[in-house]
């Protein structure tokens, strides 16, 4: 879906939501839960957040395994509090941390096979009619100055920093 540079600033500070979104999530993240192929940790909701992350590891990984606790390799899914919007890509989770996502991530796939899992994801935000957003757009510069309390930190912003981002 195309925004609007209006519609992008209000959506950057979370004054623009879809109407019915975020139920819509709330039963995308169930699916990610009940998935075939993944085991789905649901890394928060904090308020500061303009995204759900659920990182998903393989199936056959047991979540409670003292190696799995300690590090493991996976992929995150963030879908967008305010539009259906969403993006995926290779991501480390520990006990108490894990890899925050930047456009230069984007649909990245950790060492290994992954096939079955990114069609399971593909699958999934299909179902709910949640678009990828191609990582030509989340790359391309933000058409505007951000927010002063956008925390990255960052001297260039990008489209992906409207969809998924945090603040102070």
């Amino acid at each position: 879906m195309q925004y609007t540079t209006e519609q992008l600033k209000d959506i950057i500070i979370g004054n623009f939501r879809e109407e019915g979104w975020l139920a819509k999530v709330s039963a995308v993240m169930r699916r990610f839960s009940e998935s075939s192929v993944f085991n789905s940790i649901d890394t928060g909701q904090e308020d500061y957040r303009s995204y759900f992350d659920t990182f998903c590891h393989k199936k056959d990984q047991d979540p409670d395994s003292p190696s799995i606790r300690v590090f493991n390799n996976g992929i995150s899914v963030l879908l967008s509090k305010y539009v259906p919007a969403a993006v995926y890509g290779a991501s480390h989770y520990t006990s108490t941390s894990h890899t925050i996502m930047q456009s230069s991530s984007a649909y990245t796939l950790p060492a290994g096979s992954w096939e079955k899992e990114v069609r399971e994801i593909h699958d999934i935000l299909a179902e709910f009619n949640v678009p990828l957003l191609p990582k030509e757009y989340l790359i391309q510069e933000m058409p505007f100055d951000p927010p002063e309390s956008l925390s990255l930190n960052m001297d260039n912003y990008d489209m992906f920093d409207v969809f998924f981002n945090w603040f102070d």
